[in-house]
């Protein structure tokens, strides 16, 4: 089986906030998440492979984007990671696990949400 080839940057990480899920396989676990995720963890390397950036299939947000909204300091990184992103030809996956429905305003996003309205859901946006 051909792993996803993904590429992400610790230096993206706002100072005390923890990375995403996906990650956990790669930087170990983020955030307490009470064994959730442990399966995850030990066989994730087996479906992902991180690379650079110009190998990589997609770049993940290494925060989830519910810690970004309302943070000017995360949001500059975000947009920063975004930017970095687009301008190698890469889409950006964001997890936003939040009942929120506002919209996230990166262009080359696929947003990956635990919450949305059937009627507002975006072309780039998916349920969890």
């Amino acid at each position: 089986m051909q792993k996803l080839r993904i590429y992400a940057d610790r230096n993206y990480v706002p100072y005390g906030l923890g990375h995403v899920m996906m990650l956990f396989p790669f930087w170990g676990k983020g955030h307490p998440e009470n064994g959730r995720f442990e399966r995850y963890s030990e066989i994730g390397r087996s479906l992902f492979e991180m690379t650079s950036l110009e190998e990589a299939d997609i770049a993940v947000m290494p925060v989830a984007w519910e810690l970004v909204t309302g943070n000017e300091p995360a949001m500059d990184l975000a947009r920063e990671f975004a930017e970095k992103a687009e301008a190698s030809g890469k889409r950006v996956i964001i997890f936003f696990w939040s009942d929120c429905d506002e919209e996230v305003p990166i262009d080359n996003a696929v947003v990956f949400r635990t919450s949305m309205y059937r009627s507002k859901r975006r072309t780039n946006e998916y349920a969890m």
